[in-house]
C-alpha cells in the first residue's frame, strides 16, 4: 500500500522573508528550500516527490509550496508548507508648502512640497516612491493653526495621513512619519500708512538726533513692528533702534557736510498683529539730509482693520 503525502509535514529552512526593495525598482526574488519531509515520524526521500506551487516570490502576501508524490515512488498524493513574505517597512518625512494663515488646522494634501520614505529601522535607504502611483495623501492636519515663531520662519507640526496603492500597498507597510510646514501671516484687509521724508539738516548747530513715532494712536497691545528692519544704502545713520515697539530713533553720522546734501536712506518694515498671524505689507519711511530747517514731524496715524 503506498502511503500518502497528504498527512506529510513539510519544513522549510525559512518560512518568513521580508520585501527587499532594489535600486532598479523591483523586488528581490526569493526561493524557499525543504529542509524535510515527514510522514508519521519517518523521513521522505527528497527523490520520491517533485516541488511545486509557489516555489518562488518577491511581493509581499502568503505562498504555498507543494510536493508531489513520483510514479513508482511508493507514495502518493501532495503535501505542503506554507511560507510568507512580509511588506518591506516605511517611514516618511512630508514637506508641506507655506500656507497662509486662515484660522484652521486644516492643511491642503495637493500642496506638498516633497515626501521621502525611507528605512524605519536604519533611518536611511530612501525609497523613491511615485505620488498617485504608489500613494495618495489624504489629509494634512497641523497641530496649531497660528504662524510659526520667528514671524513665521519656524515650521509648524502637522499630523499626514498617506496610503500606498498597487504593488506599493503590497510590498510596503508605513509605520509612521513626520510632517511640517510654514504657515505665514494673511495679510490685513486694509491698511495705510502715509511715507513721510524726515529731512535733517547736516549744520552741527542743528541737532541730529530725531524720533519718528509711526503707531499714532493705535493699540499698542494689539500690534507690532517687525524688529527686523531692514535699512538700505546707510551713509548718514549712525545708529538707529525700535524703542519700547512704538517708535523708531535715529541719529545722523557725526562730521557731515555739505556733500552730504541730498543722501537719503529709507528705513522698511512690517507692522504684524500681536499674535503674528497678520502682516502688512512693506512699509517705510526716509531720511533725508538736507541744507536747510528740518521741518516738524508729521505723521498720519495707520489704519488698519483685519478679521
Amino acid at each position: 500500500v503506498e502511503a500518502n503525502l497528504n498527512n506529510a509535514i513539510v519544513e522549510l529552512e525559512k518560512s518568513e522573508y521580508t520585501c527587499q526593495p532594489l535600486s532598479d525598482g523591483t523586488f528581490e526574488k526569493v526561493a524557499p528550500t525543504i529542509k524535510s519531509v515527514t510522514l508519521f515520524g519517518k523521513p521522505v526521500p527528497s527523490d520520491a516527490y517533485s516541488v511545486g506551487g509557489n516555489t518562488t516570490g518577491e511581493n509581499g502576501g502568503d505562498y504555498t509550496l507543494t510536493i508531489t508524490a513520483k510514479d513508482n515512488s511508493g507514495y502518493t498524493g501532495t503535501g505542503s508548507a506554507s511560507w510568507k513574505i512580509l511588506p518591506y517597512e516605511l517611514s516618511y518625512s512630508v514637506e508641506c508648502q507655506p500656507k497662509v494663515y486662515d484660522g484652521t488646522t486644516v492643511g491642503d494634501p495637493q500642496k506638498v512640497k516633497k515626501v521621502d520614505f525611507f528605512d524605519t529601522k536604519t533611518k536611511s535607504n530612501e525609497i523613491t516612491l511615485v505620488k498617485d502611483t504608489d500613494y495618495t495623501i489624504d489629509s494634512i492636519e497641523y497641530k496649531s493653526a497660528n504662524v510659526g515663531n520667528n514671524l513665521g520662519t519656524e515650521r509648524v507640526e502637522a499630523e499626514a495621513k498617506i496610503s500606498l496603492k498597487g504593488t506599493a500597498a503590497t510590498n510596503y507597510k508605513l509605520t509612521g512619519g513626520t510632517a511640517y510646514g510654514l504657515i505665514t501671516p494673511a495679510p490685513f484687509k486694509d491698511i495705510k500708512f502715509n511715507d513721510y521724508t524726515y529731512e535733517v539738516r547736516y549744520a552741527d548747530t542743528v541737532p541730529k538726533s530725531a524720533t519718528l513715532t509711526y503707531f499714532g494712536e493705535l493699540d499698542k497691545l494689539k500690534y507690532e513692528i517687525c524688529s527686523d528692519f531692514v535699512v538700505g544704502n546707510n551713509e548718514i545713520l549712525s545708529n538707529i533702534e525700535l524703542v519700547d515697539n512704538s517708535y523708531f530713533t535715529f541719529s545722523a553720522k557725526e562730521n557731515l557736510g555739505e556733500s552730504d546734501i541730498g543722501k537719503s536712506v529709507t528705513v522698511k518694515f512690517k507692522i504684524y498683529s500681536k499674535d503674528h498671524n497678520y502682516c502688512s505689507d512693506e512699509l517705510s519711511f526716509t531720511v533725508k539730509i538736507v541744507d536747510k530747517e528740518a521741518p516738524t514731524l508729521s505723521l498720519n496715524p495707520i489704519e488698519m482693520t483685519y478679521n
